[in-house]
């Protein structure tokens, strides 16, 4: 797979690169970049930390769709073990009554729904 990016291609992936810096974005958009700039995919995997199916997948999806394309997130991030009705419930009681600890929170949620969390997978509530 080869591609040559216009200058006006170019700069409008470096301003997108600084804006997103820091990101997974970022390294979608430095993937198209230095393969532009005539790096093979082991490098760019190497370089950035990530598979060569991952930078093919990068580099193909801005060929088959730009920016935009390239940009878009498609992965479903997990909402955890329980379902909105719960959760509201938790914020509920989280506003109610001042929890000192995750074990505490940890144990209601285990009490009230029989759904189990660890003490660290309760830090986020």
């Amino acid at each position: 797979m080869k591609f040559q990016l216009s200058q006006e291609e170019r700069e409008s992936l470096r301003r997108i690169q600084r804006k997103v810096s820091g990101t997974t974005a970022n390294v979608r958009v430095t993937s198209v970049l230095m393969f532009n700039h005539g790096r093979s995919v082991d490098s760019i995997s190497e370089d950035l930390g990530i598979s060569v199916a991952t930078v093919y997948r990068y580099i193909g999806l801005y060929v088959s769709g730009g920016i935009d394309k390239l940009l878009r997130c498609e992965q479903v991030g997990y909402w955890g073990k329980m379902d909105s009705f719960q959760l509201s419930l938790l914020r509920k009681e989280l506003k109610t009554k001042l929890y000192t600890e995750a074990k505490s929170v940890s144990s209601w949620i285990s009490q009230t729904f029989d759904i189990h969390y660890t003490i660290q997978g309760c830090v986020s509530f």
